[in-house]
């Protein structure tokens, strides 16, 4: 039986799913099929990168971990050994989209601001498309190296449900390797870049065109976006240090907050960039963008 927090999670999941979709094809259409020049800009299109790796997330979680989280139908889940290796791959693939979206956003921003002229190589179609391929490409090595830890379904006290454990336990080396020698230095890049940017906002605020004016709501979003990356890299953290010194609490919250953490990584985001961003608004509501 669901939990009070379980069950205001399920309530909230459904509809913000379905809306969320909603969305999805709408900017699928304006980017990918009618190929709008004012979407096709190079950020927008790491935005649509983003709710694919969301959506996919959000579908697969919901059925491969949630229930067996909440302990619904969990002998089912129990029955089907292949699954847990699907769900890994997947959020492999799907995190990792996540993690580098942010760090790509917040690039893009960097250029925008302080390399204006520059902007159209580095977020060029092709750029995009080279960035797309490196990011799925890492994704799908971690998927094929976790695999060979053999996850399954395992009870957890903590979270009075089934999670994704493995049965070689050396997988924590793993986790402390692509945490340290990758993530840590793409927050502190995403940091940096970001840090740099409004500085460099900072020193022009009374000389921003009216171009540059027009980027600050990107901007607000890059700073939304990288405080949920360094939320999400928590997460991630806490898991090495757990494998690193044993502390049981890290990896107890870690499993406790991690559908917390990704309902805000993945709505959270969002529909925080429907409020900050008014042609992502205007599009949903059916209004025209403005140019000017």
């Amino acid at each position: 039986m669901l939990n009070l927090s379980q069950l205001v999670q399920l309530i909230y999941t459904i509809p913000l799913t379905i809306f969320y979709y909603y969305f999805t094809i709408l900017l699928t259409y304006k980017i990918i099929i009618k190929k709008d020049s004012y979407f096709n800009n190079g950020f927008y299109p790491l935005i649509l990168l983003k709710s694919y790796a969301d959506l996919i997330d959000i579908t697969n979680s919901f059925i491969s971990i949630r229930f067996p989280r909440w302990n619904v139908a969990s002998q089912f889940f129990l029955q089907i050994t292949w699954l847990p290796y699907l769900f890994y791959m997947e959020i492999c693939i799907t995190y990792n989209a996540m993690l580098f979206c942010s760090l790509l956003t917040s690039l893009n921003r960097f250029v925008a601001i302080k390399y204006p002229l520059k902007y159209g190589y580095w977020f060029s179609s092709r750029m995009l498309k080279v960035y797309i391929f490196i990011t799925l490409s890492i994704g799908i090595i971690f998927g094929c190296i976790v695999l060979t830890y053999h996850p399954y379904y395992q009870w957890s006290n903590g979270a009075q449900g089934y999670f994704v454990s493995f049965k070689n336990k050396n997988v924590g080396i793993f986790t402390v390797c692509y945490t340290f020698i990758l993530y840590l230095p793409c927050a502190v890049l995403a940091i940096s870049l970001n840090v740099i940017t409004a500085f460099e906002l900072k020193k022009y605020r009374n000389k921003l065109s009216i171009n540059v004016k027009k980027e600050l709501p990107l901007f607000f979003y890059s700073i939304v976006s990288l405080v949920f990356f360094l939320l999400f890299f928590l997460y991630f953290l806490f898991r090495a240090l757990h494998t690193i010194f044993y502390i049981p609490m890290l990896q107890k919250i870690a499993i406790i907050a991690i559908p917390w953490i990704m309902d805000i990584q993945t709505f959270g985001l969002f529909y925080s960039s429907l409020i900050i961003c008014s042609p992502l608004r205007n599009m949903v509501l059916f209004k025209g963008v403005d140019d000017n």
